[in-house]
């Protein structure tokens, strides 16, 4: 698997996901009104550094349509999810855009270096601003540290 964060500017960032060689997803996502990047890294962090069982969520926005990535630790497994809705309600039906099982390194490590390339792409400051709010800059850096450690 393998995970792109590009062309960040305006508040928007191209993503992409391929898997067995076909782009899975391909999508801008806007930078309200969740904080995503945040909860990935939250999400990454927690699946590596914990010990016990451990689920966490991240979502993103296309305006209206909205993604949220299931992360499912257990075991030395992790499962991820990713699930679609028409909007924020998420009263009308949901569906599974992706789903993958796999070790940290399968499943987590292509979102990290997606993010490292895109951080590797641009200043904090230059992130903060095309991205329209904080960028988790400090918070990647530690999930560095910890896959380094």
């Amino acid at each position: 698997m393998k995970v792109y964060f590009e062309n960040i500017e305006h508040g928007w960032v191209d993503f992409r996901l391929e898997a067995n060689g076909k782009n899975q997803i391909h999508e801008g996502f806007s930078y309200t009104p969740y904080d995503s990047f945040l909860e990935l890294v939250d999400a990454l962090f927690d699946m590596k550094s914990q010990q016990w069982p451990v689920q966490k969520k991240a979502t993103f926005n296309t305006e209206p349509y909205e993604y949220e990535f299931h992360f499912k630790k257990e075991n030395e497994k992790v499962h991820l999810n990713i699930v679609g809705y028409p909007d924020h309600r998420r009263m009308d039906k949901s569906e599974t855009i992706y789903a993958a099982e796999g070790t940290y390194e399968e499943i987590c490590l292509p979102f990290w270096r997606g993010l490292r390339r895109l951080q590797g792409m641009h200043s904090a400051e230059e992130l903060d601003k095309r991205w329209q709010r904080s960028f988790p800059s400090s918070e990647i850096d530690a999930l560095t540290r910890l896959l380094k450690g």
